[in-house]
Order: C-alpha cells, then sequence, then structure tokens
C-alpha cells in the first residue's frame, strides 16, 4: 500500500500508519480503501484501538 507492499517485520508504527491512513479514508468515504488499511492492521494485531469495530462498521 505505502513503498510497494508489506515490511519484513511488522512494527508498531506501521500499526499506527496504517490505522491512520483507514481512518482517513473512511472520513472521505473511500470505504474499500479504509477496509483494506483496517485489515491490514487487524491482520497483524486484531486488538489494535478499535480496529475490528472499524471493519465491522465498513461490513467486514
Amino acid at each position: 500500500m505505502t513503498h510497494g507492499g508489506e515490511p519484513r517485520e511488522v512494527q508498531p508504527h506501521h500499526l499506527l500508519e496504517w490505522y491512520v491512513l483507514g481512518d482517513l479514508h473512511d472520513r472521505a468515504g473511500d470505504q474499500v480503501t479504509a477496509k483494506k488499511y483496517f485489515a491490514r492492521v487487524a491482520k497483524n494485531d486484531a486488538s489494535y484501538f478499535d480496529v475490528a469495530a472499524r471493519l465491522a462498521g465498513l461490513g467486514e
């Protein structure tokens, strides 16, 4: 998504970046891209903030 792909080792700042990007896309009305970013966070840490609820709200 950013810089061409998944990092070799996911760090906390990656999760934050993806979460914020998901939030921004959701607020802009781009639910498809928001779901992709939130799903990426959830894949690495399903308990990260409210990512499960955000995905559920987007129909995931």
